[in-house]
This record gives structure tokens, sequence and C-alpha cells, in this order.
């Protein structure tokens, strides 16, 4: 459970993301493999692991000086109201965890993380089992959290996810952020949506695991 755990930390780590300093944009760089489709989505290869998702063109995906900068940012206590202490425990985990940022035109930050498992859990079976531990770790790390979904099984095309949805409430903003957890044969995927953008159905749908 540990080791589920420490992939979705990762996610926990998006509010923090969000009300820190945005990384500027000459710090962003496209990284793996991109296919470019006609309607404007393009197809994002993970070099690591191997999955598969579709996502606007126009978005940008941080390359790992720009998220080393930002976990350094958030284990070290550099967001104010942030409790990094929560990260630090696992740090070791997560910078060695496979990070994808995806940054919007607005700003806007979506993360995946991948971390290999030995098992693979059942949706209803990871609801009743994860759930409870995760919104537990965001109240640990933040002030005030509101839990507006705690784990419903939701399907987007062929996929199956556990989807929560919390308010998160930082110094000066308040956020929403969506999880949704898949498990595939050998790896927990964890997406973090920071608000869910209107394309999330469709990449959520695109999502494909090795």
């Amino acid at each position: 459970m540990k080791r589920f755990l420490c992939a979705v930390l990762i996610a926990v780590m998006l509010p923090a993301l969000c009300a820190g300093p945005r990384a500027e944009t000459g710090a962003q760089a496209n990284a793996g493999h991109a296919s470019v489709t006609p309607d404007g989505m393009i197809e994002y290869t993970n070099p690591e692991n191997g999955y598969r998702i579709m996502h606007p063109a126009s978005w940008n995906i941080a390359d790992r000086e720009t998220v080393d900068g930002l976990l350094n940012l958030v284990t070290g206590d550099g967001v104010p109201g942030v409790d990094g202490s929560v990260l630090r425990q696992s740090e070791g985990q997560i910078r060695n965890g496979n990070i994808v940022m995806f940054w919007t035109l607005d700003g806007g930050i979506h993360v995946i993380a991948c971390e290999e498992t030995p098992l693979r859990l059942m949706p209803s079976l990871a609801a009743s089992l994860l759930c409870p531990q995760i919104i537990a770790q965001y109240r640990q790390m933040y002030a005030k959290v509101d839990v507006l979904q705690s784990g419903a099984v939701a399907r987007y095309g062929d996929n199956e996810f556990v989807y929560l949805s919390m308010r998160v409430h930082v110094p000066g903003d308040t956020l929403v952020i969506d999880l949704f957890l898949y498990f595939g044969d050998k790896a927990m995927y964890t997406l973090a949506f920071d608000a869910a953008d209107p394309v999330t159905g469709d990449m959520l749908a695109s999502f494909a695991t090795p």
C-alpha cells in the first residue's frame, strides 16, 4: 500500500504547485514522443513506461529540470500554508518516479505519475482502500480540504478509473483538484487535473497502457 501512496503523493503536490510560482515558459519543453492528429490534439507517448495519452497541441510538457525545481519548492516548505513534511517522508521515491507535467495556456497544471506495482487492484477495491488514505494525506498537507467526490468508479471509453475530487484552500486561492487512478497490469497511474479541462474526458478515454 505504501508504494501505491508514493505515486499518489505526486498528485497531492498539485495544489501546492498551482499556489506557488509558475515556471517560466522558456523552461518548458515537449518531452517524449508526440504525433500530431488532424483535430488539434497530439498523442504523447511516455518514453519510460510506454503509456499513451492525447492532449491539446497547445499544451507544453515540463522538462525534468522544471519538475525538479518545483519539487524543491514544495518539499522545502517554499509555498506558504503548505506542509511539505508530508512529501519529505517519501521524497526519494517521488524524485525517482515517472512524473509528467502538462502546462496549459492559461497556466493550469496537469500531472501524470506512474509507479510499478506488484498487483493490480480492481477499481472498486482501490476506492475503498486508497481513497480514505489519499484524503487524509491532503488534509495533513493543506489547512482546509472539502471532499467533493470520495471515490467513484468512472468510465471513459474502455477505461475505468477511480475518481476523487477535492476543493483545496491555499493562501489567497481555492483550487478544485480532480484525481483519476488507473490500474494497469504492472503499474498504477495517477492522473491529476488542476480543475478538469473540457478535454479531460477525451484525454481519459484515449489513455492507453503498454
